[in-house]
C-alpha cells in the first residue's frame, strides 16, 4: 500500500518521502521513484520508535523545506488470542498502530500549520469496525486511530489541516499473507 501510494503521489507531481522500518525497501522505493522522474527520498524509520519520528520530520524539512501531507500507513497485525496476550505484544501493536501515527503528526505539526495544502491521512482498517477475535490487538489499535483521527480533524480544522482516515479491507500485502 505504501509503495503504491508513493507512486501515485509521485505521478501527480509530488515530492515524496517514503519511510519504512526496512532500509532496503526505502532505498528501492527512492530509486524507483527517482527513475520515474520524481523527487524522492527514502528514510528508514520505525513508526513504533517515537524517537525516530522527529528525525524523519527533520530530514524531510532539511531536504525539501517543508511538509504538506502526512500519510500514516504503517501497521502491525500481531495475532494473539484474547486471554493469551502479552504486555510486550500490546505495546508493540499499539506503538505502531496508535502511538506512532499520533506522534508523527505531532512532530510534523509546525510544518503542517505552515502549509497552504496541509493534510493527514491515517490508514485504519475495516477491522476497526468488525469482529476480529484473532486480531483483536490490531482491530483495537485501528479503532483507537479512528478516534484519534476524528479528534485531530476537529482540533486542526482551524489550522487549515484536513485530517481523514481510510479503512481498506484485506489487501494482498506481506502483512496479510
Amino acid at each position: 500500500i505504501g509503495r503504491t501510494l508513493a507512486e501515485a503521489f509521485a505521478a501527480a507531481g509530488a515530492t515524496v518521502v517514503g519511510a519504512s522500518r526496512n532500509a532496503e525497501a526505502c532505498r528501492e522505493t527512492e530509486t524507483q521513484l527517482r527513475e520515474s522522474g520524481a523527487e524522492a527520498l527514502g528514510v528508514a524509520t520505525h513508526l513504533g520508535r517515537v524517537e525516530e519520528l522527529q528525525t524523519l520530520v527533520d530530514t524531510t524539512v532539511d531536504r525539501f523545506g517543508g511538509i504538506d501531507i502526512v500519510v500514516n500507513n504503517a501497521a502491525n497485525a500481531l495475532a494473539q488470542q484474547l486471554g493469551k496476550m502479552t504486555p510486550e505484544a500490546f505495546d508493540k501493536s499499539f506503538g505502531v498502530n496508535v502511538r506512532g501515527p499520533l506522534f508523527l503528526v505531532q512532530a510534523a505539526l509546525p510544518q503542517l500549520r505552515a502549509s497552504a495544502h496541509a493534510a493527514v491521512l491515517n490508514f485504519v482498517s475495516v477491522a476497526a469496525f468488525q469482529f476480529a477475535p484473532a486480531l483483536s490487538l490490531y482491530a483495537a489499535g485501528k479503532a483507537a486511530l479512528v478516534s484519534l483521527t476524528r479528534s485531530m480533524a476537529a482540533q486542526y480544522a482551524d489550522d487549515g489541516i484536513r485530517v481523514n482516515a481510510m479503512a481498506p479491507g484485506p489487501v494482498h500485502t506481506d502483512m496479510v499473507r
